[in-house]
């Protein structure tokens, strides 16, 4: 390095503009996301998110705000739908992100009331048998790192039957029933 620097117009000067450049931000850093880059950042959203992993989850979306603070974009969803599946379907190039549709199988919506008011049986169900389609965008920040952004949506907050089941034993007598006949109408229409 020293005889470069001795002999280099510039010397260390030029050697530094060069490692500057060499430690700069990521080359694909200003190119919109692959789409096999973004359908695999959205698979792993879904799978930590139908897993009930918030922190997980939360940690894929941007901006996240240093030291923690409201996850999912600043904004909350009451409660979570139960699903059946997720698919992760197509990511489609959209100027600077890509746009991945997921489709979920929806058995219907779950929340909790107050323990305190409602007591043991604080859970509470409704059916809604649905497919339901959310499109997220995928963005690659200055650095180069991939984010899903927060555009004009509360994220998806969706719990796996498995993960849901734990929770069914606190259901009151009404949810129960609800959740029952969610469980049948899926089972008789293919769902």
């Amino acid at each position: 390095m020293t005889s470069f620097c001795k002999r280099a117009p510039g010397g260390l000067a030029a050697l530094s503009s060069i490692l500057v450049l060499l430690s700069g931000p990521a080359a694909n850093a200003q190119q919109p996301p692959l789409v096999r880059e973004a359908t695999a950042l959205v698979a792993k959203f879904v799978a930590a998110d139908t897993m009930g992993d918030a922190k997980a989850a939360e940690a894929l979306w941007y901006p996240s705000p240093p030291g923690g603070g409201v996850p999912y974009c600043e904004l909350a969803a009451e409660g979570f739908e139960i699903m059946r599946s997720a698919a992760v379907l197509t990511g489609t190039v959209v100027g600077d992100s890509v746009r991945v549709s997921v489709r979920y199988k929806i058995l219907g919506h779950a929340w909790s009331e107050d323990p305190q008011t409602a007591g043991r049986t604080s859970w509470r169900f409704k059916r809604r048998v649905t497919d339901k389609t959310f499109v997220l965008s995928v963005v690659r920040d200055s650095v180069g790192k991939l984010w899903i952004a927060c555009i004009r949506r509360v994220p998806p907050n969706h719990l796996t039957i498995s993960k849901w089941r734990e929770l069914v034993p606190l259901l009151d007598s009404r949810s129960l029933e609800e959740w029952n006949a969610a469980v049948r109408d899926d089972a008789l229409g293919g769902h």
